[in-house]
């Protein structure tokens, strides 16, 4: 039963690798693989907070705003890394010279 359970678990999991590799550009595979560590991690966490006794590490504020703060700026970084200046073209409207 477990094996079966865990080889449904696998197939859907490569289902949406699959499905996400088709829309986004190969260049952005590294912020994929951010944000798919990000929600098994965040899993993980809030799995452990089930477990009598202890407590979901998510709930803490300093939790949180570290995670926030570091998803921000590994957006920045990797933002500028694909496209350079012209990351910045997305926080300007339309027909203004940069």
């Amino acid at each position: 039963m477990f094996n079966s359970s865990m080889n449904l678990i696998l197939d859907l999991l490569k289902l949406i690798l699959k499905r996400i590799y088709e829309i986004i550009p190969v260049q952005l595979n590294m912020f994929n693989l951010f944000l798919l560590m990000l929600c098994f991690l965040l899993l993980l966490f809030n799995l452990i907070g089930l477990l009598p006794f202890s407590t979901a590490i998510t709930s803490h504020f300093i939790f949180a705003f570290y995670f926030s703060i570091t998803f921000f700026l590994v957006n920045i970084i990797i933002g500028l890394a694909c496209y350079n200046a012209k990351f910045f073209e997305l926080f300007l409207p339309d027909n203004v010279p940069f």
